[in-house]
């Protein structure tokens, strides 16, 4: 099952196991791979922009461990990570193979590293008290679409405008 904890439990893992910050790690082996020009892990977000929560200023996560949450970046950088998603370079296509291959199921879907494939899209959304996000890919298609937002609590109408634009299938 997907569990924030466990994927910031991985990055820990990663920045102590290889004596380098994550976002130095994501920069060589995912970011500037996948052609995303400004995305970054910062060590200590600070600075960014206070979103919205209830109608209401929320203020960003800046106290969190990497791998799970923290990454920032542009509509830019989401739309060739969606592209690298669909059409992997070679150096990262086994890596991509591996995050959306199934690893467990639930009721109409199954989860992969941090990929849900559900409805028939492969999909992984994600939020804070500021921020929310939605990337989802019809790989069958070839197509993608998402959503960065400042605010952290879209309903779920964004995410099925997503998915309608994409063709998934109906709920059951």
């Amino acid at each position: 099952d997907y569990s924030n904890f466990g994927f910031q439990l991985l990055g820990l893992a990663l920045e102590r196991s290889t004596a380098r910050a994550l976002g130095d790690l994501a920069n060589e082996f995912v970011f500037r791979p996948a052609g995303m020009t400004t995305a970054s892990i910062p060590q200590k977000p600070g600075g960014l922009k206070d979103g919205l929560r209830d109608g209401r200023s929320a203020p960003a996560w800046d106290e969190q461990l990497g791998g799970a949450g923290g990454a920032i970046g542009s509509i830019r950088d989401l739309a060739a990570y969606a592209l690298t998603m669909l059409h992997p370079p070679a150096a990262l296509e086994r890596a991509v193979v591996s995050a959306v291959e199934p690893r467990s199921y639930f009721a109409g879907g199954r989860t992969g590293l941090g990929w849900i494939t559900s409805r028939g899209l492969t999909w992984h959304d994600g939020g804070s008290s500021a921020y929310s996000s939605l990337i989802a890919l019809n790989r069958e298609t070839g197509r993608a679409a998402g959503f960065l937002a400042a605010t952290g609590d879209l309903d779920s109408e964004a995410e099925n405008l997503v998915f309608q634009f994409l063709g998934a299938e109906r709920d059951p």
